[in-house]
């Protein structure tokens, strides 16, 4: 007797076990189920979809990084409307200091350009005066080489003299 009242208890015990895997098994079932429906819905484009299946934290991730996505993508379209619409303060503050930067960069650069342009010009404008300057130097120098002497070796020169000396030539 004692043996089946024991039997008896080991089968309750293990029928009501059954029972309780079998409610855990249906339990974590329905748990898989709305899981692929949040990663179906989360693989979509649409946040409201996740909103609705998933948990709070997992809809929130995903609208993120819908979110992030679309920034990304009007940034690297260079679209500033987009930019506008997708994406975050702190990512236009960022974009706004790059550009005003850039716009620098270029001014500096401009700046640059035109000081190394002038700066050429000068040097043409020094070489040309050296040029003339060296040519009336040695044409003065020829004058004087050329120019008659007296019995003492001075240069004795005459009107032609000079109009030769600081004329130049034609």
């Amino acid at each position: 007797m004692r043996i089946a009242i024991i039997a008896s208890l080991a089968a309750v015990l293990l029928a009501s076990v059954v029972a309780a895997k079998q409610a855990e098994e249906g339990r974590l079932r329905k748990v898989i189920a709305a899981h692929e429906s949040c990663l179906r819905d989360a693989a979509g484009l649409d946040p409201a979809a996740s909103a609705r299946s998933c948990p709070v934290p997992v809809a929130t991730q995903h609208r993120i990084a819908r979110a992030s996505a679309r920034c990304d993508e009007a940034l690297l379209k260079a679209d500033l409307f987009a930019v506008d619409a997708a994406c975050s303060t702190e990512v236009k503050t960022l974009l706004a200091q790059r550009m005003a930067e850039s716009r620098r960069a270029d001014s500096l650069d401009e700046a640059l350009r035109g000081a190394r342009a002038a700066q050429a010009a000068a040097v043409a404008r020094a070489e040309t005066r050296s040029r003339s300057q060296a040519e009336r130097t040695a044409r003065g120098q020829a004058a004087v080489t050329h120019a008659p002497r007296d019995d003492a070796g001075l240069v004795v020169c005459d009107a032609g003299c000079l109009r030769d000396r600081f004329t130049p030539p034609s």
